[in-house]
């Protein structure tokens, strides 16, 4: 790990009526792993060979998510050694990710329990109601993807000031792809910070 952002209390979104979330981003230093292991194969630990794997103070996710969660933090990645081949960080970042949910699913954590077909309120419950933890990656420097199982960068990372608030504590010189610094991406954001609370 190296750097970890101070924890933010930060309002709910989507389901205004509960308790604030606690949210953190680190820092981790990534190595492309040989392979990429299968999703939820036994063995992915939190160093797993891909990176250190993320978790909140209380063990959650930036409420952990990149989002809101239970406390938590969101990783923020620096990228591969220079001179690896962008298919081989592209394949760490996956391993890290696939570390990161293994360590949601050993807390408890369920993803996409709500029934199809679910009333639109129980839908918006599951996806921003209170969770024991979410883990997010968002960023792995140069890394743009889209793929079902991965999408670098996070897609709502710029929307979200509970986001980018503790991001830019830990890289306050990051300038997305489009040449936006986080600065002026966090300017676009309707939000106050007073002490470690955030209100978006």
């Amino acid at each position: 790990m190296l750097d970890v952002s101070p924890v933010y209390l930060t309002e709910p979104q989507g389901v205004r009526e509960q308790p604030w979330f606690a949210n953190q981003v680190a820092r981790l230093a990534l190595s492309a792993p040989p392979k990429v292991p299968d999703a939820g194969a036994p063995g992915i630990t939190e160093e797993g060979g891909t990176g250190q794997g993320v978790a909140g103070p209380d063990g959650t996710g930036q409420g952990g998510r990149g989002e809101q969660g239970g406390p938590a933090r969101a990783a923020s990645a620096p990228g591969a050694a220079p001179g690896t081949p962008p298919d081989a960080t592209q394949n760490a970042a996956l391993g890290l990710l696939r570390a990161i949910l293994a360590i949601e699913t050993r807390m408890g954590r369920v993803r996409g329990a709500v029934p199809a077909g679910a009333p639109e309120a129980a839908r918006a419950a599951a996806r921003f109601g209170p969770r024991i933890i979410d883990l997010d990656l968002l960023i792995v420097e140069s890394v743009q993807c889209a793929t079902p199982e991965l999408i670098l960068p996070h897609p709502r990372l710029r929307e979200r000031a509970f986001v980018l608030v503790p991001l830019r504590d830990v890289r306050p010189d990051l300038v997305f792809a489009d040449g936006t610094s986080i600065d002026a991406a966090l300017a676009r954001v309707v939000h106050t910070v007073r002490g470690n609370r955030i209100r978006q």
